[in-house]
Order: structure tokens, then C-alpha cells, then sequence
């Protein structure tokens, strides 16, 4: 049961989803994000631990970014015009949080979301600005995406006769 999942499936999830973003494999946080719902036992639940995890495994990118990465995320930033739109619209001054916010928010992005903070990382946005944008602006498609987890294991259940409710 989620109950006692405990510590270690919240470290096991983190760890997924850091490896996912350090590789830029959006396909794997989204069965995470998709899952969630099921794992932590509901819909609220889900949507925090991706908020949460998300936003800490993408912090090791924009941290790479910073540091061990930042000349090879800058000359990939300069080859790619979508990667230089998006570094110059966060590295306008007082635009950090506004820019990771909306392009968070944003159902059509020019780039992968995973490669998001390693633009961030190598721009000047600040850290706080980064997590705040990420962190606010991951609720939505999270909570969507627990939801939409959770009620495909509700239709799924539903002819065993296990009428499980985990969408409420």
C-alpha cells in the first residue's frame, strides 16, 4: 500500500527523476509523473512528490549547468536559435522567474523540457528564481498527470469488482 511505502520509495522516485532529467529522457518523467498518482496513494499526493522531485533532480541540471557544463551547455546554446531565445529571455533582468514560469506553464515548448534548466543553469537566472518558476509552474501538468494515472488504474480496477477510488 502507499502507506507504507515510506522514505526509501520517495528516494528511489527522486532518484528516477534525476537521472531522467540529467539525461533529458522527458519520456521517462512523464510514466513518473503519470505514476505518481497510484504510488503515493492519491492524486494530491502524486502531484507533490513530482513537484518535488522534479524540481530537485532539474536543480542538479541548472546546478552541471553552473559549473562542470557550462562551456559545453554554451556552445550548444549558441548553435541551437531556440536554446538562444530562450537564454536571452531569462537573462533579461527580472525576467528569471517570469520566463521559467511561463515556458513551465507552456503546452507547446520550442526545446525538450528536460534541456530547459541546463539553459537556465548556463544563464543568469538565479537559483531561487529557477526553483520558484519550476516548482510553481510544475503543479498544473502534475496534478493532471497523477490524476489522469489515477484514473486509468480506477478504470482498470473497475471490472475486478475492486472499486478502488484513488481519484478523490
Amino acid at each position: 500500500s502507499p502507506d507504507s511505502l515510506g522514505y526509501g520509495s520517495f528516494a528511489a522516485y527522486l532518484g528516477l527523476w534525476t537521472l531522467a532529467k540529467i539525461f533529458c529522457v522527458d519520456a521517462v518523467t512523464i510514466v513518473l509523473a503519470l505514476s505518481a498518482g497510484v504510488i503515493f496513494g492519491g492524486v494530491v499526493e502524486g502531484t507533490a512528490v513530482s513537484v518535488v522531485c522534479s524540481t530537485l533532480g532539474s536543480s542538479v541540471n541548472f546546478y552541471l549547468a553552473r559549473t562542470a557544463l557550462k562551456e559545453k551547455v554554451q556552445r550548444i546554446i549558441a548553435k541551437k536559435p531556440a536554446f538562444r531565445a530562450v537564454d536571452r529571455a531569462a537573462g533579461k533582468d527580472g525576467n528569471g522567474f517570469k520566463t521559467v514560469l511561463t515556458l513551465r506553464l507552456s503546452p507547446l515548448l520550442p526545446i525538450p523540457v528536460a534541456a530547459y534548466p541546463y539553459v537556465y543553469g548556463a544563464s543568469s537566472v538565479s537559483l531561487v528564481d529557477f526553483l520558484a518558476g519550476t516548482a510553481l509552474g510544475s503543479i498544473k501538468p502534475y496534478a493532471l498527470d497523477a490524476y489522469l494515472g489515477a484514473l486509468a488504474m480506477d478504470v482498470i480496477a473497475a471490472p475486478s469488482g475492486d472499486g478502488v477510488a484513488r481519484t478523490t
